[in-house]
């Protein structure tokens, strides 16, 4: 698909979700507005309702009373007027009081008269069943009786709700004892409050409430009366119901009053919203079309002819290779910036191509190997030194694996050192392997490896490198020989010297025994102290000879310093090692230069409680430092403490650490103030510095 295509079709895509947003928007909110308003409406209806039934209950109070406290009644109950209900009690009173049943009880709960009236059809009928047992149970009597005011509410009945309110028997002028009670009630149905079902006016209903019907997501049912307690609920597109729940005369959930109104003002807001978005789709789409129109012909016409141009120039094999730049705008602009990228494309290439044969002149005439491996270790590329040095062409040698140039006893280490280099997250590596020439001897090669990253940063290869260094190989294991020999022939030396100087100790015991002449036991103590001098001077050229021998090796400070504070202990004050993770590339006898700091601190330091070992980084090294509160070193003395010569019988183990650390280019020096103690720094170059994430 081309860039017009494209660019059309993300406009397209473009108004088609301007106007998806757009459309969506009114419906969040603009709609959401309407069922607010229409959710007030639905809560001022049944607020309407509650007060209605509330006016019916409060009618009942007020009739209740009149019947209640009255000298007829009293006589009645108490049997002196047994023509009371046939006098008073007619159809017409029942009309009168709106009442659909009529109950009168002694104080024992005798139901001493109770009748029924259909006010719909205006007949008499029986007091219902279950309302003659709700009374049975002496609850609203003895509620009646004790309050002496009566009780009014609602009854959840199964044949249906019932509205009533009773009043204690008294005498007119409401003295008593009250000798029984008066119920007026009526059925719910009968009230005018229960409309008829019309699909274009609110339908009320009352119903027993049910718990278990409730949702979790039906809170408001269950928090009490008021507009808080009322559940407004969506049935369709076309109805919507509100409900809450009506508690008893004992204060229970009893029934639940639901009102179904018309969505009117539902549909008004969808027709509105809907004629809104009409209008801005209509709007959107007018302006996007222009919009396109304008887009084509202003800006793609102008890039099909600029991408003419640019497919003439790359057809042609000569003449002038320009784009039309008419104008002064953008795409004007972006031609003649064009045209200058193709005369600087032009220069590259001739650069390129300059650069190109001399680096190849490079590696065809170096005497090192250049090589590029996948990552599997498949030679991809060799440079004609290859000849020279394994004896292969670069034909032969490429397309196999670089252990197949390895001799098979050191195979299994190569592999190893392949799979480092995989995993390895390096940016150079140094490696010494050991390869089979064609004619097969040994030739030893200095490798040198950068990683080759593919997309995504991913291992793509190496390359590299290959240094032969068969000659420096053969004569470091020639001097290795050498001082092997010599190592053999100082310590067979030095065991005669030392067995020697044993035998002469010996005698010079044995003849200061027997001399008694002060000034020759003098001169025997000048020869004990000269041979105890020889003695120190060849145990010292034992640790001497072992410097440099061994390669150089990565150590962890903190315990290199630990282990060579072993022989010391138990040591007459504490030692704090505040270094951690700290490792430094340094002869193997590293260990004996921290041992003779401390050493020396111990036997010269005089006043020492601490030593302290620290590090700290400089512009160009890290040091280590080590510091005592002994009494310190002279000022003149700081430098003659690390030489051949004695300072308080010192100068031999300062001046061995000194050469000790010299091996790999590691300084040491003193700079400490005297009378407060004495202060060495040993000054590591960063190339012989790493930090580890998990110090051992």
């Amino acid at each position: 698909m081309d860039l017009r295509r494209k660019v059309l079709l993300g406009f397209f895509i473009i108004i088609i979700a301007t106007m998806v947003v757009l459309a969506s928007l009114p419906v969040l909110v603009i709609l959401g507005n309407y069922q607010t308003l229409e959710s007030t409406y639905v809560r001022t209806d049944v607020s309407l309702v509650l007060k209605n039934l509330e006016g019916e209950i409060r009618s009942l109070e007020a009739n209740a009373p009149d019947w209640g406290a009255w000298d007829d009644t009293y006589a009645f109950v108490t049997g002196e007027k047994p023509d009371f209900a046939e006098v008073n009690l007619m159809a017409s009173t029942f009309e009168t009081l709106r009442a659909s049943f009529f109950i009168i009880t002694d104080e024992e709960g005798t139901i001493l008269y109770a009748n029924g009236y259909d006010l719909v059809n205006g007949t008499a009928e029986p007091v219902s069943p279950s309302l003659v047992a709700e009374l049975e149970t002496g609850e609203i009597l003895s509620r009646t009786l004790d309050g002496m005011t009566g009780v009014s509410g609602f009854l959840s009945l199964p044949e249906g709700p019932v509205i009533m309110s009773s009043y204690p028997i008294l005498k007119s002028d409401y003295s008593g004892p009250p000798e029984g009670m008066v119920i007026i009630g009526r059925n719910v149905a009968d009230t005018e409050i229960l409309r008829s079902n019309d699909d274009t006016v609110p339908t009320i209903s009352l119903m027993p409430f049910d718990p278990s019907t409730v949702r979790p997501a039906d809170p408001a049912l269950r928090t009490g009366s008021g507009e808080g307690s009322v559940l407004v609920r969506p049935i369709n597109d076309e109805r919507v119901e509100g409900q809450t729940v009506i508690r008893d005369i004992y204060g229970r959930d009893a029934l639940l009053l639901t009102i179904g109104t018309p969505r009117g003002i539902y549909q008004q807001g969808k027709e509105t919203i809907l004629t809104f978005i009409l209008l801005q789709l209509a709007i959107i789409l007018v302006v996007g079309i222009f919009g396109i129109l304008a887009l084509d012909r202003g800006v793609f016409a102008r890039i099909n002819a600029i991408n003419t141009d640019i497919e003439s120039i790359t057809g042609k094999t000569g003449g002038t290779r320009r784009i039309r730049a008419d104008g002064s705008d953008e795409l004007s602009r972006l031609a003649g910036a064009m045209n200058a990228l193709l005369d600087q494309i032009g220069k590259n290439q001739a650069e390129l191509l300059e650069s190109e044969e001399k680096f190849r002149s490079i590696v065809e005439t170096s005497p090192n190997l250049i090589w590029e491996l996948d990552r599997e270790g498949t030679f991809l590329y060799l440079s004609p030194a290859v000849t020279s040095i394994l004896g292969y062409t670069p034909e032969e040698a490429i397309g196999r694996r670089v252990t197949d140039l390895v001799p098979e006893e050191e195979r299994d280490a190569a592999l190893q050192k392949m799979a480092g280099l995989v995993s390895s997250d390096t940016g150079q590596v140094t490696l010494e392997i050991p390869a089979r020439h064609r004619n097969g001897h040994i030739v030893y090669l200095d490798i040198r490896t950068a990683r080759m990253a593919g997309p995504a940063g991913t291992l793509k290869g190496f390359r590299g490198v290959a240094i032969d260094i068969t000659e420096r190989k053969l004569a470091e294991n020639t001097l290795r020989q050498v001082i092997k020999k010599l190592t053999i022939l100082s310590s067979i030396t030095r065991h005669d010297i030392l067995n020697q100087l044993s035998i002469l100790r010996g005698f010079l015991t044995l003849v200061k025994k027997n001399v008694t002449d002060a000034k020759l036991q003098t001169y025997i103590a000048k020869e004990e102290s000269a041979a105890a001098a020889i003695e120190h001077q060849i145990s010292f050229t034992r640790d001497y000879e072992n410097i440099g021998v061994h390669a150089p090796q990565w150590q962890d400070v903190k315990a290199t310093i630990e282990g060579a504070l072993v022989p010391l202990r138990p040591l007459p004050f504490p030692v704090t090692v505040d270094i951690e993770g700290l490792l430094i590339h340094a002869d193997p006898l590293l260990a004996k230069v921290f041992y003779n700091l401390v050493e020396n601190s111990i036997r010269h330091g005089e006043k020492v409680t601490r030593i302290t070992f620290s590090c700290q980084e400089s512009a160009d090294s890290q040091l280590i430092v080590y510091e005592d509160d002994g009494k310190g070193v002279p000022l003149p003395e700081k430098e003659n403490i690390f030489n051949r010569k004695y300072f308080s019988h010192t100068g031999l183990g300062l001046f061995l650490s000194r050469e000790i650390l010299g091996m790999t280019g590691i300084r040491i020096r003193e700079c400490g103030e005297e009378g407060r103690g004495a202060r060495f720094e040993i000054a590591v170059p960063k190339v012989a510095v790493r930090f580890s994430k998990n110090p051992q």
